[in-house]
């Protein structure tokens, strides 16, 4: 071929900018491929987990089914000043403290919607309320006497 040096160089600069242009889309699409591949296998593996029984759904032989927990919710409890340093329980277990000042504790409980016992206990004395949860942050006075 008798091509000018402007033809040959506009040529190999065409050759090139192809080239370019394919590796470019061709990197452009590795991380689609690599992730199209990392869902299929995890497709894959979910498709191979044992199918369990439906959670939450009652056996027929349950007389007394166990309230669903969705979250945790918090109750701030507030004391009498004697009752300040005493230890909450719920439910006859002790309960975990999440805050602390001198007249209201904040602490966690499994359910909205649901009846507990609260007794906040001292070396020397003792209190007991029944409380419904309705709502989170609820304030719950005790030991007022």
């Amino acid at each position: 071929m008798n091509l000018e040096k402007d033809q040959k160089g506009q040529i190999i600069v065409a050759i090139i900018g192809a080239v370019a242009l394919v590796l470019v889309a061709a990197i452009a699409l590795v991380p689609f491929f690599v992730e199209k591949k990392y869902n299929d296998n995890k497709k894959e593996i979910i498709l191979q987990e044992p199918e369990d029984e439906p959670k939450n759904i009652s056996k027929p032989n349950d007389t007394h089914p166990k309230p669903i927990v969705t979250s945790r919710v918090k109750l701030i409890i507030a004391v009498n000043a004697d009752f300040s340093n005493g230890e909450i329980y719920v439910d006859g277990k002790k309960a975990t403290i999440i805050d602390d000042t001198p007249i209201q504790k904040t602490i966690l409980v499994s359910n909205l919607n649901q009846n507990y016992q609260i007794e906040v206990k001292t070396k020397n004395n003792s209190c007991r309320k029944s409380i419904f949860v309705t709502k989170n942050n609820q304030l719950i006075t005790i030991c007022y006497q």
